[in-house]
């Protein structure tokens, strides 16, 4: 979950169509403007502070990297044990066992 609401990044050939995009008006090239989160570019390196859905135990990462554990899980993890619970929570939606030496195909080998 992001704890960081709102941020401020400057504007740069890259991202000016992003925001005009958004609707955004008078915007100047290395002017610092403050957006929501959810107003950033998937890829942006931007700092935030991210809860982890697990231990709510709270971290600084890329609002990338944030995005690409979402788009892939659907909850974002600190690491360590966090990440056993994620990874035991997929198999089970993926394969309906927390482990594949569970599964009905390794059981018969």
């Amino acid at each position: 979950m992001l704890v960081t609401k709102e941020v401020s990044i400057k504007i740069n050939n890259r991202n000016i169509e992003h925001f005009k995009n958004l609707g955004y008006q008078c915007l100047v090239l290395n002017k610092p403007i403050n957006i929501p989160v959810e107003h950033l570019m998937k890829g942006s390196k931007t700092k935030i502070v991210a809860s982890c859905d697990v231990c709510k135990n709270e971290k600084t990462i890329d609002y990338k990297l944030y995005n690409y554990c979402i788009n892939k899980q659907g909850i974002y993890t600190c690491g360590g044990k966090c990440t056993n619970v994620k990874r035991d929570e997929a198999n089970i939606r993926l394969f309906g066992v927390k482990h594949w030496m569970q599964s009905e195909e390794n059981l018969e080998k």
